[in-house]
């Protein structure tokens, strides 16, 4: 979110957050069993921020199911390569979709997860999927790029060869700033 946190943990969607907000997977991320992972953050790379969710559990502190997944924006400066875009999405294995405190019991049912986009004035735009139950599957081992205005920039679902690097860089490059989010 910009500008302030948002305290609300079950998702209504992005156009629903009382801040902007850029959510690659709004749900119920909660990592403070130890065998969950953590979330890492990155930005020593000039006008890139990359941030990754790297084998999260969900609330209250399951780490049965775990997901994860990465949210890249670069700024106003950075060259884009052909076919990539402003923001970007990443998935690898999602294992689940709803914690406890949204209503879902094993990771699923309840209020599941929303991806998209929110202007914090109830405006926004959700991926096809987002708010229904299987929206796990439906991004797992995919990506998605978006353009400055917010437009996806149609891809293939195997991520080609630079998608998986820059998802293997954000945990490389992980060491330089390592953060633990509690619910």
């Amino acid at each position: 979110s910009f500008g302030d946190g948002i305290s609300a943990y079950t998702p209504d969607g992005p156009q629903g957050a009382t801040q902007p907000i850029i959510s690659p997977f709004f749900a119920d991320v909660d990592t403070r069993n130890l065998d969950s992972g953590l979330m890492y953050l990155r930005n020593d790379i000039p006008n890139q921020t990359i941030i990754t969710w790297d084998q999260v559990g969900y609330f209250g502190s399951h780490a049965d199911l775990l997901n994860s997944f990465q949210l890249i924006v670069r700024g106003p400066d950075y060259d884009i390569p052909y076919g990539e875009g402003a923001i970007g999405f990443f998935y690898k294995t999602m294992e689940w979709e709803t914690g406890d405190a949204s209503g879902g019991s094993n990771g699923f049912g309840g209020y599941p997860a929303a991806v998209g986009f929110g202007d914090g004035l109830n405006n926004g735009e959700i991926l096809e999927g987002s708010l229904q139950d299987g929206i796990s599957a439906i991004v797992s081992n995919h990506y998605i790029w978006f353009d400055q205005n917010l437009q996806p920039i149609p891809v293939n679902a195997v991520p080609e060869p630079i998608s998986l690097f820059l998802f293997g860089s954000g945990l490389l490059g992980a060491g330089f700033i390592r953060r633990k989010i509690n619910a």
